[in-house]
Protein backbone atom coordinates (compact mmCIF):
# COMPACT_ATOMS: atom_id res chain seq x y z
CA UNK A 1 0.00 0.00 0.00
CA UNK A 2 1.42 3.37 -0.95
CA UNK A 3 0.53 6.66 0.65
CA UNK A 4 1.13 10.27 -0.57
CA UNK A 5 3.46 12.29 1.69
CA UNK A 6 3.03 15.91 2.71
CA UNK A 7 6.12 18.04 2.33
CA UNK A 8 6.33 21.41 4.15
CA UNK A 9 8.67 24.32 3.52
CA UNK A 10 8.94 27.96 4.36
CA UNK A 11 7.72 28.97 0.93
CA UNK A 12 4.71 26.72 0.86
CA UNK A 13 3.54 23.14 0.79
CA UNK A 14 4.33 20.19 -1.45
CA UNK A 15 2.12 17.15 -1.77
CA UNK A 16 3.72 14.08 -3.28
CA UNK A 17 1.24 12.14 -5.40
CA UNK A 18 2.10 8.76 -6.91
CA UNK A 19 0.95 8.59 -10.50
CA UNK A 20 0.59 5.67 -12.87
CA UNK A 21 -0.92 3.57 -10.13
CA UNK A 22 -2.02 1.04 -12.66
CA UNK A 23 1.64 0.34 -13.51
CA UNK A 24 2.44 -0.21 -9.84
CA UNK A 25 -0.51 -2.54 -9.34
CA UNK A 26 0.41 -4.55 -12.40
CA UNK A 27 4.02 -4.84 -11.29
CA UNK A 28 3.28 -5.67 -7.65
CA UNK A 29 2.25 -9.38 -8.09
CA UNK A 30 5.35 -10.15 -10.12
CA UNK A 31 7.57 -8.29 -7.67
CA UNK A 32 6.04 -10.03 -4.67
CA UNK A 33 6.44 -13.47 -6.26
CA UNK A 34 10.13 -12.74 -6.77
CA UNK A 35 10.46 -11.56 -3.18
CA UNK A 36 11.34 -7.97 -4.21
CA UNK A 37 9.62 -4.63 -3.63
CA UNK A 38 8.26 -2.75 -6.69
CA UNK A 39 10.31 0.24 -7.78
CA UNK A 40 9.33 3.56 -9.30
CA UNK A 41 11.13 5.82 -11.75
CA UNK A 42 11.16 9.59 -11.86
CA UNK A 43 8.27 9.56 -14.34
CA UNK A 44 6.09 7.64 -11.86
CA UNK A 45 6.13 10.31 -9.12
CA UNK A 46 4.74 13.84 -9.41
CA UNK A 47 5.17 16.51 -6.76
CA UNK A 48 2.35 19.02 -6.25
CA UNK A 49 3.61 22.32 -4.83
CA UNK A 50 1.48 24.97 -3.14
CA UNK A 51 3.37 28.23 -2.62
CA UNK A 52 1.83 31.63 -1.86
CA UNK A 53 3.10 34.35 -4.19
CA UNK A 54 5.25 37.14 -2.82
CA UNK A 55 2.48 39.65 -3.59
CA UNK A 56 -1.12 38.75 -4.41
CA UNK A 57 -3.55 41.28 -5.85
CA UNK A 58 -7.29 41.36 -6.40
CA UNK A 59 -9.63 43.63 -8.29
CA UNK A 60 -13.39 43.52 -7.96
CA UNK A 61 -16.73 45.07 -8.75
CA UNK A 62 -19.45 45.12 -6.13
CA UNK A 63 -23.13 45.77 -5.68
CA UNK A 64 -25.09 46.38 -2.53
CA UNK A 65 -26.94 48.94 -0.46
CA UNK A 66 -26.28 51.63 2.14
CA UNK A 67 -28.59 52.08 5.13
CA UNK A 68 -28.68 55.32 7.11
CA UNK A 69 -30.91 55.92 10.11
CA UNK A 70 -34.30 57.44 9.28
CA UNK A 71 -33.52 57.28 5.56
CA UNK A 72 -34.57 54.88 2.83
CA UNK A 73 -31.87 52.42 1.60
CA UNK A 74 -29.54 53.65 -1.12
CA UNK A 75 -28.22 51.49 -3.98
CA UNK A 76 -24.44 51.16 -3.99
CA UNK A 77 -21.90 50.03 -6.58
CA UNK A 78 -18.10 50.13 -6.53
CA UNK A 79 -14.81 48.99 -8.02
CA UNK A 80 -11.77 48.20 -5.90
CA UNK A 81 -8.22 46.89 -5.68
CA UNK A 82 -6.07 45.29 -2.98
CA UNK A 83 -2.46 44.09 -2.71
CA UNK A 84 -1.40 41.79 0.14
CA UNK A 85 1.69 39.94 1.38
CA UNK A 86 1.89 36.97 3.75
CA UNK A 87 2.69 38.15 7.27
CA UNK A 88 2.26 34.87 9.17
CA UNK A 89 1.72 31.15 8.48
CA UNK A 90 0.13 28.93 11.14
CA UNK A 91 -2.04 25.84 11.57
CA UNK A 92 -5.72 26.27 12.32
CA UNK A 93 -8.83 28.26 11.42
CA UNK A 94 -9.92 28.99 8.71
CA UNK A 95 -7.89 26.19 7.04
CA UNK A 96 -8.72 22.47 7.11
CA UNK A 97 -8.77 20.30 10.24
CA UNK A 98 -5.69 18.12 9.76
CA UNK A 99 -2.34 17.55 8.04
CA UNK A 100 -1.11 19.87 5.31
CA UNK A 101 -4.67 21.08 4.73
CA UNK A 102 -4.54 22.76 8.15
CA UNK A 103 -1.94 25.37 7.16
CA UNK A 104 -3.44 28.87 7.26
CA UNK A 105 -2.00 32.33 6.73
CA UNK A 106 -2.48 35.95 7.71
CA UNK A 107 -1.96 38.47 4.93
CA UNK A 108 -1.86 42.27 5.09
CA UNK A 109 -1.71 45.13 2.63
CA UNK A 110 -3.37 48.25 1.21
CA UNK A 111 -6.75 48.52 -0.49
CA UNK A 112 -8.66 51.25 -2.31
CA UNK A 113 -12.20 51.51 -3.62
CA UNK A 114 -14.33 54.02 -5.50
CA UNK A 115 -18.07 53.75 -5.02
CA UNK A 116 -21.19 55.48 -6.26
CA UNK A 117 -24.82 55.37 -5.22
CA UNK A 118 -28.10 57.20 -5.33
CA UNK A 119 -26.85 59.61 -2.62
CA UNK A 120 -23.47 60.25 -4.25
CA UNK A 121 -20.01 58.74 -4.38
CA UNK A 122 -17.11 57.96 -2.07
CA UNK A 123 -13.40 57.22 -2.23
CA UNK A 124 -11.83 55.05 0.49
CA UNK A 125 -8.55 53.31 1.22
CA UNK A 126 -6.65 51.74 4.07
CA UNK A 127 -5.36 48.47 5.52
CA UNK A 128 -6.71 44.99 4.76
CA UNK A 129 -6.06 42.06 7.16
CA UNK A 130 -6.85 38.68 5.61
CA UNK A 131 -7.01 35.16 7.11
CA UNK A 132 -7.33 32.12 4.85
CA UNK A 133 -5.98 28.70 3.99
CA UNK A 134 -2.72 28.20 2.09
CA UNK A 135 -3.98 25.17 0.14
CA UNK A 136 -7.69 25.85 0.62
CA UNK A 137 -9.88 27.60 3.15
CA UNK A 138 -12.23 25.04 4.65
CA UNK A 139 -14.04 27.88 6.41
CA UNK A 140 -13.58 30.45 3.67
CA UNK A 141 -11.43 33.57 3.49
CA UNK A 142 -11.99 36.30 6.11
CA UNK A 143 -11.06 39.98 5.86
CA UNK A 144 -11.08 42.95 8.19
CA UNK A 145 -10.82 46.13 6.15
CA UNK A 146 -10.06 49.39 7.98
CA UNK A 147 -9.97 52.67 6.12
CA UNK A 148 -10.63 56.36 5.68
CA UNK A 149 -11.85 58.51 2.84
CA UNK A 150 -14.29 61.11 1.66
CA UNK A 151 -17.87 60.53 0.58
CA UNK A 152 -21.53 61.40 0.48
CA UNK A 153 -24.03 60.77 3.26
CA UNK A 154 -27.74 61.61 3.19
CA UNK A 155 -27.29 65.30 3.98
CA UNK A 156 -23.71 66.20 3.02
CA UNK A 157 -20.29 65.11 1.85
CA UNK A 158 -17.50 64.81 4.41
CA UNK A 159 -14.40 62.88 5.51
CA UNK A 160 -15.17 59.44 6.89
CA UNK A 161 -13.79 56.38 8.65
CA UNK A 162 -14.87 52.85 7.76
CA UNK A 163 -14.61 49.27 9.01
CA UNK A 164 -15.75 46.27 6.95
CA UNK A 165 -15.87 42.51 7.54
CA UNK A 166 -15.78 40.23 4.48
CA UNK A 167 -16.22 36.48 4.01
CA UNK A 168 -16.07 34.38 0.87
CA UNK A 169 -13.88 32.42 -1.54
CA UNK A 170 -10.40 33.36 -2.75
CA UNK A 171 -8.73 31.49 -5.65
CA UNK A 172 -5.03 32.01 -6.55
CA UNK A 173 -4.23 29.82 -9.56
CA UNK A 174 -0.48 30.58 -9.63
CA UNK A 175 0.02 29.11 -6.15
CA UNK A 176 -0.23 25.58 -7.55
CA UNK A 177 2.42 23.81 -9.64
CA UNK A 178 3.50 20.25 -10.49
CA UNK A 179 6.83 18.72 -11.45
CA UNK A 180 8.46 15.30 -11.62
CA UNK A 181 10.17 14.19 -8.42
CA UNK A 182 13.65 14.17 -9.98
CA UNK A 183 13.34 17.76 -11.24
CA UNK A 184 13.77 20.91 -9.10
CA UNK A 185 10.69 22.71 -7.81
CA UNK A 186 9.63 25.93 -9.45
CA UNK A 187 10.09 29.05 -7.31
CA UNK A 188 7.06 30.80 -5.86
CA UNK A 189 5.53 33.42 -8.14
CA UNK A 190 6.57 36.96 -7.29
CA UNK A 191 3.13 38.40 -8.15
CA UNK A 192 -0.20 36.62 -8.68
CA UNK A 193 -3.86 37.50 -9.09
CA UNK A 194 -6.33 36.33 -6.45
CA UNK A 195 -9.90 36.02 -7.73
CA UNK A 196 -12.60 36.57 -5.10
CA UNK A 197 -16.29 36.12 -4.43
CA UNK A 198 -17.25 37.50 -1.02
CA UNK A 199 -19.99 39.04 1.07
CA UNK A 200 -19.34 42.21 3.01
CA UNK A 201 -20.93 44.25 5.77
CA UNK A 202 -19.44 47.46 7.11
CA UNK A 203 -19.94 50.79 8.82
CA UNK A 204 -19.06 54.29 7.59
CA UNK A 205 -18.88 57.17 10.05
CA UNK A 206 -18.60 60.84 9.06
CA UNK A 207 -16.02 62.94 10.89
CA UNK A 208 -17.73 66.35 10.57
CA UNK A 209 -21.13 65.37 12.02
CA UNK A 210 -21.57 62.99 14.93
CA UNK A 211 -24.87 61.64 13.51
CA UNK A 212 -23.50 60.73 10.04
CA UNK A 213 -23.52 56.93 10.15
CA UNK A 214 -24.44 54.29 7.60
CA UNK A 215 -24.36 50.53 7.29
CA UNK A 216 -23.21 49.09 3.95
CA UNK A 217 -23.66 45.49 2.76
CA UNK A 218 -23.34 43.61 -0.52
CA UNK A 219 -21.30 41.26 -2.70
CA UNK A 220 -17.84 41.65 -4.29
CA UNK A 221 -16.78 39.68 -7.39
CA UNK A 222 -13.56 39.55 -9.42
CA UNK A 223 -14.34 39.40 -13.17
CA UNK A 224 -11.58 36.78 -13.55
CA UNK A 225 -13.61 34.39 -11.37
CA UNK A 226 -15.97 34.00 -14.34
CA UNK A 227 -13.16 32.90 -16.69
CA UNK A 228 -11.76 29.34 -17.21
CA UNK A 229 -10.74 27.00 -15.76
CA UNK A 230 -14.11 26.01 -14.34
CA UNK A 231 -14.09 23.54 -11.47
CA UNK A 232 -15.92 22.94 -8.23
CA UNK A 233 -12.60 23.00 -6.34
CA UNK A 234 -11.80 26.51 -7.55
CA UNK A 235 -15.11 27.80 -6.24
CA UNK A 236 -14.30 26.50 -2.76
CA UNK A 237 -10.85 28.13 -2.83
CA UNK A 238 -8.77 25.01 -3.65
CA UNK A 239 -6.61 23.96 -6.61
CA UNK A 240 -8.53 24.41 -9.91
Amino acid sequence: MFHPHAVGSRAGLGVVVLLRLQVALAAEPAANSAGAQPTFTCEDVSVHEVKPAGLEWSQWVSGGAAFERRRSPSALGSIGFELTRQALAYRGFPAGPRGWLSTAELRAGPWVTVSTGTRGGAVEGGLDLKAGGVFSGAWGSWDLRLGAGYGAFARDREPLLSATVLWGVRSVRRRYSRHLACLPAAPAASVAEASVIRLFVGVRAGLDRSDARELVAGVELSPSMLLPPYSWFRFVGAEP
